[in-house]
């Protein structure tokens, strides 16, 4: 799995527009109290106005009933009629009220954004699975994300999960057996890996599309960089090809045995981290496993690790990336989990409650280990 700047935003994005929104609607309802009082103190203005043009009103109907009025009398209604009347014209040219406002002051402290350490990654003390999900009869064991989403085939439909394990979108799936799946942030599709065929998925519309550009070959394994698609085959002396994406994909090279691994070896896994590939590469003959890291521009080899493996079937190891650019080897001939540090070590072994498959980091903080059953997600 890559880590992609643009992706891991939306999840920040998401926050940070809810809290745009609550504060729209902070101002909104400030707004319309104050509308509610304004509109009070002006209603209680008008009022008094009526009130008082009432009373003059019944004055001037008593002095013309009783046919009586003295100078002082007449004068002094005349007065309360102007002032009246004055005050009319200034509530109708809104110059009774004057509103003061002020710029809203924003506390730059309201938002912050602190930088949080990731969750160190300790096999030995791996939690118990928080959650778990089935697989339904005929399900392919492969799984990816984009941190937003988890995919995986639940027959027959390819299924995205979000962080909380509900699932948001699936499709049917026609294809046949999945070997592999990977995220592309440059295609913002997740790139589904068959034996003879490579598919596109859009996570928005769970369109599924062929890639007509790649074919002739039997594909085992796949990863994505910004800029390439890696693929490796399904043969001894496996090779690698780079294509380059962009709007379309591209073949870019190929390399082959021996530079990827000896005639009788097999690459069964390829994760990209950081302009690196790293390998799982299996030994037809006398059935040992080992990783190594390559450099993603010119093969080049890093550093290469031998693995306490020994599996007379020489069934597939896979490998996932963790944080710190550490990685998860998974052996299902053994049902053990080796953690692999940056630079080639065996950190931690341990055997898994059940034969693990594949496995996949969902976020920062949440492990997908599929196995013979189900998926089990752990808290990291």
């Amino acid at each position: 799995m890559e880590l992609d700047a643009a992706q891991l935003f939306e999840n920040f994005e998401e926050k940070l527009n809810k809290w745009r929104a609550d504060c729209h609607k902070t101002i909104d309802l400030f707004f319309k109290r104050k509308c509610q009082e304004f509109y009070q103190i002006i209603a209680e203005k008008v009022n008094k106005q009526k009130k008082e043009m009432i009373r003059l009103q019944l004055n001037v109907n008593e002095l013309i009933r009783q046919q009586k009025a003295s100078l002082e009398k007449i004068d002094s209604l005349k007065l309360d009629v102007d002032h009246l009347g004055q005050e009319i014209i200034l509530i109708e040219y809104n110059k009774c009220f004057q509103i003061n406002t002020h710029p809203l002051v924003i506390d730059n402290n309201s938002l912050n954004i602190i930088e949080s350490k990731l969750p160190l990654f300790n096999l030995t003390t791996l939690s118990s699975p928080y959650a778990g999900i089935y697989h339904t009869y005929g399900s392919w064991k492969p799984l990816a994300s984009n941190n937003k989403f988890l995919l995986k085939h639940q027959m027959p439909n390819l299924c995205l999960l979000d962080r909380e394990l509900r699932l948001v979108k699936q499709n049917v799936w026609t294809h046949g057996l999945i070997w592999d799946m990977c995220w592309s942030s440059t295609l913002a599709c997740f790139i589904i890996l068959t034996l003879n065929n490579v598919f596109l998925l859009d996570e928005n519309k769970m369109s599924i599309q062929q890639v007509q550009a790649i074919k002739g070959q039997r594909w085992y394994s796949c990863t994505c960089s910004d800029t390439s698609l890696f693929l490796s085959t399904a043969k001894a002396g496996s090779s690698i090809n780079e294509f380059k994406i962009s709007s379309s994909i591209e073949f870019t090279k190929q390399w082959q045995s021996p530079d990827t691994c000896t005639k009788d070896e097999w690459i069964y896994d390829i994760v990209y981290s950081n302009e690196t590939l790293a390998l799982m590469i299996g030994e037809q003959k006398n059935k040992t496993k080992r990783m190594e890291l390559r450099s993603s521009m010119t093969l080049d080899r890093i550093w290469l690790l031998r693995l306490d493996i020994i599996d007379l079937q020489n069934r597939a190891i896979r490998c996932c990336l963790l944080n710190d650019e550490e990685w998860l080897v998974i052996d299902r001939s053994s049902s053990r989990l080796f953690h692999i540090t940056k630079d080639g070590k065996v950190k931690t072994t341990i055997v898994y409650e059940s034969e693990p498959w594949r496995a996949c980091l969902f976020g920062s903080n949440i492990l997908a280990v599929s196995n013979e059953n189900g998926i089990n997600f752990h808290k990291l």
